[in-house]
């Protein structure tokens, strides 16, 4: 009996130490998600540059379906920009403002969990 004790007391032990180590990976997925969050918003607004030059260049030769197609890309490139950037802010809001508990929520601001009305 003392063998099964001592060996309980080991594995919760030896889990304990393992805690930081499953945190900072999951942290350094986070950044990475960051960083791949950041660099396509970087590589939309180049391509939505190029785009704002194509749809200059139809315009001024008169192309209006060349104008039109062009303008049908540069609104699905904003909301997909738009969506990224809101993804990052989030990223960023989460990473500082946990929360005691860490559920995403300020202080103070949690949902009280044993309210059923």
């Amino acid at each position: 009996m003392r063998k099964i004790a001592v060996g309980i007391i080991a594995a919760a032990f030896s889990s304990m130490l393992l805690f930081p180590a499953v945190q900072a990976r999951a942290q350094s997925w986070q950044e990475q998600d960051m960083a791949n969050d950041a660099y396509s918003i970087n590589r939309s607004r180049r391509e939505l540059h190029h785009d704002y030059r194509e749809l200059n260049n139809a315009l001024r030769n008169g192309d209006w379906d060349e104008a039109a197609h062009e303008q049908a890309e540069i609104a699905q490139r904003r909301r997909n920009l738009e969506r990224r950037e809101q993804d990052l802010n989030n990223d960023w809001y989460n990473r500082y403002n946990r929360g005691y508990y860490g559920n995403g929520y300020g202080y103070g601001y949690a949902p009280y969990e044993g309210d059923e009305d």
